[in-house]
């Protein structure tokens, strides 16, 4: 053994018998069944994006905290010995089996190695960027420089021995540049351009760093870790051992030094204040191997990469997890619940173990399943054989009835009245009566199985039912169920809050009871996980609730619960707290509580085979990942260029891969997806990183991606667009030129109905011009002649055929009135005005032959902005003017009648008003036994309008027919 070791031994005391309180770490690993290439782990690095790039004898790999990405093409050799990560966001590599460095940067590979690249044929063995983003190479033979354009070797004149192999590099925190090599430990003092030999006795330092107050520690094959000059009293912990050597040193955010030794595992190093202490931390229990190299990554976490392959992270955690059981089997925690004074009980297979403060009480009591303390602060525990009080340190068992099957107990309380309730998973609830128990026989009750009881602060008993639903007895029981807004699946827990609001738990979700009214979130859906038998809340106002079969715990403000279902909200924010914060697995026993609040506001939560202890205001550290990035985009199996906008086949198949970096918390990684112009709701993806698509028709897209740890969603920065061509059916041009015949075949159907309606409408008015010269040909001219015959026959007889004269002249008289009805007849049926011009034309000179042949006065005004109706309307318009007019002349004995034809957007009105003797329009037969009012009524209805009749006796009439105009303004 050599002296220097022989000094450092003689510097090492023994470990005190109570050391310090020691950070708690939780530990997670990888090895090549996760993914990561086999082989030695030599460095590794974070860029800035946040990905860690691992050096392994396999390749060089990508890790974003739970996939890893292994790169080979274009890298010059397969085993990486050294890697940095530079400011502008590239990646520089050396390697053990091949000269030269390779820098990769957005995604291209420029590989430097050469004579005619300043390396000279260099074998990197270490990689560091310094402060001014100048990148180091120390080679096997020598060391060099790269100032962004060129690499240069370091000459003599600089202070570095030619021929000189490099092992390790630092920067410390003034700037200077350290360097280990084969003829000791160089330093470039920040400004200088020489290099100084510092100690020649230290060779091949495998590692160097700083401590707080600025000194250098060194590693080597030899030892452990000193300071450069000086000798140092360090004591070990009772599992270190020496000697053993060093292979990389790290100092963390807290000014400890870690140091991965090669026979001794992984240790830390406290340097601050005179005391100097290594403490083993022990890793077997997830990985096998000896620790390789050290890394500390932004968000503190200490990753170790193995000798014979294997990464491991371990991060400091905000919770205890060296609390000491008695007792413990596979079974794990048992049973918990907290004493009157702020003490907590924890049942284990064999044991009853009481923590108050910093002491520990353990009885002896095997198999308990449940505990309790009454109202009077006795302990009640029910275990697989007995229920009892526990009095003076021993169980004080009850007689029970002999069908009772203890092994199945889950729960058990006390009322108000010192009954003790039992909670049994197959037989249901029990109460006790006379020191034994009999079982509960109320509707609803009876034979259930039971999952949890518990009493609140009122004194009401709460029970909950393996079958899902809970009841509560405040003398009788009450029924809560899933109709009653209970979420659904079996109760686990049920818990009363500081503000006396009753919280039930399912496998599903959380019910709060407040006023009788539940509410409730369904958390589970959207965790994504399973709930657990934890649920309680703190001093601060949040809940606590278990998951994953006590894996995992969820927390949510009580506050923000209010808002569930009554604002609109589905779910609360919650944080989710798991392994990588501390916690160690799921439970082997329903422990029912799980989770139970001390004296001082600590939390006990029953997990793994032990229990965690929390201080809610010192919760760990929440880490959300970053904004999640696209990785790869595959079309029918092509690999596609992002650069600019990418257009497919029409029915392409697209696979879209995506990432997020998640170094401190991949295990809570959820995804969702959304393609826009596809989807309409986004998709839950959990923890899936790729989403395809099928036979996409034409379209553009974009593809959105979004990550959470929780509920708080960060979506990619980025999102990305693409198109897939239309096929020729589903262009636009081809819904124009559908639309457009579309709107062809519609005119060309009008106008064919039009011409039909015309031709159908010039055939009436044919026929009623025939009809009209049938009257005039033979009606007329017969009525004529008979009419003159009578005259003839009345100037023939004598002075005293008076009575006969006057009788003839009566019948020529009767015989010119039908001629003039006729007349008016065949004028209704030929319309001969309407066949010439519009309807106000018409009217003027309807107006005009009436006033003429009658002599009355006739006025006519015309209102709006005149548009074309059909000729139907324009008919049955003029034909209820002139019938209006005739009963004004003939019956009403108008002196003056005013037409008003009057036009709007919508519609037409015709108003006939005039000063006649009027009538009561309460009979349509109302003309003297004709059927005028009623024809005008029809004639309105046939082209779809109303037709008003408004007179008095003595008032004159007004008739007004209203037309809608076709399809609206």
């Amino acid at each position: 053994m050599r002296c220097p070791v022989l000094a450092l031994a003689l510097a090492i005391v023994a470990a005190p018998a109570h050391a310090s309180a020691r950070p708690t770490y939780a530990l997670t690993a990888w090895t090549a069944e996760k993914g990561l290439p086999s082989g030695d782990v030599f460095a590794i690095t974070e860029d800035r994006a946040g990905y860690l790039w691992i050096a392994t004898g396999s390749g060089l790999v990508r890790f974003d905290g739970v996939q890893f990405d292994t790169r080979r093409a274009g890298l010059p050799g397969s085993s990486v010995a050294a890697i940095v990560a530079a400011r502008d966001g590239s990646v520089w590599a050396g390697f053990n089996d091949a000269p030269g460095v390779v820098r990769v940067r957005d995604g291209q590979v420029s590989h430097y190695y050469g004579a005619q690249d300043g390396l000279g044929g260099c074998v990197v063995t270490s990689l560091l960027e310094d402060r001014h983003g100048t990148v180091w190479a120390g080679c096997r033979r020598g060391l060099a420089s790269f100032d962004g354009t060129a690499w240069r070797l370091s000459e003599p004149d600089a202070g570095w021995p030619r021929d000189t192999g490099v092992s390790s590099l630092f920067e410390d925190r003034g700037g200077a540049l350290w360097v280990a090599g084969s003829t000791g430990v160089f330093r470039r003092s920040e400004g200088d351009e020489a290099f100084t030999l510092v100690d020649r006795t230290v060779t091949y330092a495998q590692s160097l760093t700083d401590d707080a107050d600025g000194q250098i520690w060194v590693s080597d094959s030899h030892r452990l870790a000193h300071r450069l000059g000086a000798v140092d009293r360090i004591t070990l912990g009772p599992e270190v051992r020496l000697p053993s050597a060093g292979w990389r040193l790290l100092r963390d955010e807290h000014d400890a030094i870690w140091i991965a030794a090669l026979g001794s595992g992984l240790l830390r190093l406290e340097t601050r204040g005179s005391a100097r202490r290594i403490d083993r931390v022990g890793y077997e229990s997830v990985i096998s191997g000896s620790p390789r190299t050290l890394f500390e990554d932004h968000e503190h976490n200490i990753w170790v990469g193995m000798r014979g392959g294997g990464l491991l992270r371990v991060s400091e955690v905000a919770v205890d997890t060296d609390v000491a059981l008695a007792g413990v089997t596979n079974d794990g925690v048992r049973a918990m619940t907290r004493g009157p004074d702020g003490a907590i009980w924890v049942a284990t297979g064999h044991s009853l173990n009481r923590f108050a403060g910093s002491a520990r009480d353990v009885f002896s009591v095997p198999q308990t399943l449940a505990l309790h303390f009454d109202r009077r602060g006795t302990l009640w525990v029910a275990t697989a054989e007995a229920v009892g009080p526990f009095v003076d340190g021993r169980l004080r068992p009850w007689t029970l009835p002999e069908t009772l099957r203890l092994e199945r107990t889950a729960a058990i309380t006390t009322d108000d009245g010192g009954r003790v309730w039992l909670c049994t998973l197959e037989q249901g609830v029990f109460i006790s009566e006379r020191e034994t128990l009999v079982p509960a026989t109320a509707d609803g009750v009876a034979g259930r199985g039971c999952s949890f009881t518990m009493t609140d602060s009122h004194g009401r008993v709460w029970t909950g039912f393996q079958g899902g639903g809970a009841t509560y007895f405040d003398g009788r029981f009450h029924r809560l169920d899933v109709k009653d807004g209970l979420s659904a699946g079996p109760v686990l827990s049920i818990t009363e809050d500081t503000a006396g609001d009753i919280w039930i738990g399912t496998d599903s979700g959380v019910s709060r009871w407040k006023d009788g009214r539940l509410v409730t979130a369904h958390v589970s859906a959207d965790l994504g996980r399973r709930l657990s038998s934890a649920l309680i809340d703190d001093d601060n106002g949040q809940m606590w609730l278990g998951a994953d079969g006590g894996a995992a715990l969820v927390r949510f403000s009580r506050r923000d619960f209010a808002g569930v279902n009554g604002g609109g909200v589905a779910v609360p924010a919650y944080v989710v707290f798991d392994g990588s914060d501390g916690l160690e697995g799921p439970t082997h026993w329903a422990s029912r509580p799980a989770i139970e609040r001390d004296g001082t506001g600590r939390l006990w939560f029953a997990t793994g085979n032990g229990v965690v202890v929390m201080n809610p205001r010192r919760p760990p550290v929440v880490h959300r990942p970053s904004a999640p990035r696209i990785e790869l985009m595959v079309a029918d199996g092509r690999e596609l260029d992002r650069s600019g906008l990418v257009t497919l086949p029409n029915g392409s198949s697209v696979s879209i891969a995506y990432s997020a970096v998640t170094l401190s918390s991949g295990s809570k990684v959820r995804f969702r997806y959304l393609l826009q112009g596809y989807q309409t709701a986004w998709v839950n993806a959990g923890a899936s990183r790729t989403a395809t698509f099928d036979r996409l028709p034409g379209g553009r897209y974009r593809f959105r991606v979004a990550v959470a740890t929780d509920n708080t969603w960060v979506e990619n920065d980025a999102p990305f667009d693409f198109a897939v061509r239309a096929r020729f059916f589903q262009t636009v041009w081809f819904y124009a030129l559908l639309a457009a015949a579309a709107l062809t075949v519609a005119g060309t159907y009008w106008w064919i109905r039009m011409r039909m309606l015309r031709r159908q409408f010039a055939l009436v008015l044919g026929e009623r011009a025939r009809v009209g010269r049938e009257i005039h040909d033979t009606l007329l001219q017969s009525l004529g002649a008979v009419g003159v015959e009578l005259e003839v026959v009345a100037s023939q007889l004598r002075a005293s055929d008076a009575p006969l004269r006057d009788e003839l002249t009566r019948v020529r008289r009767e015989i010119s009135r039908c001629i003039g009805e006729a007349r008016e007849s065949i004028l209704r049926l030929r319309s001969p005005r309407l066949e010439t011009r519009d309807l106000a034309s018409a009217l003027e000179e309807l107006a005009d032959d009436v006033a003429t042949a009658r002599a009355i006065q006739v006025d006519v005004e015309t209102r709006g902005r005149a548009w074309a109706a059909a000729p139907e309307t324009d008919e049955q318009l003029l034909r209820i003017a002139q019938e209006a007019i005739g009963n004004a002349v003939r019956h009403g004995r108008a002196k003056c009648v005013r037409l008003t034809l009057d036009y709007d957007r919508e519609r037409v009105a015709l108003r006939v008003a005039d000063d006649g003797c009027g009538f009561v329009p309460s009979d349509e037969r109302s003309d003297g036994g004709h059927w005028g009012l009623t024809t005008m009524r029809e004639r309105a209805q046939r082209i779809g309008g109303q037709l008003k009749i408004m007179s008095g006796l003595g008032e004159g009439t007004v008739v007004e027919a209203v037309v809608p105009r076709p399809g609206g303004a």
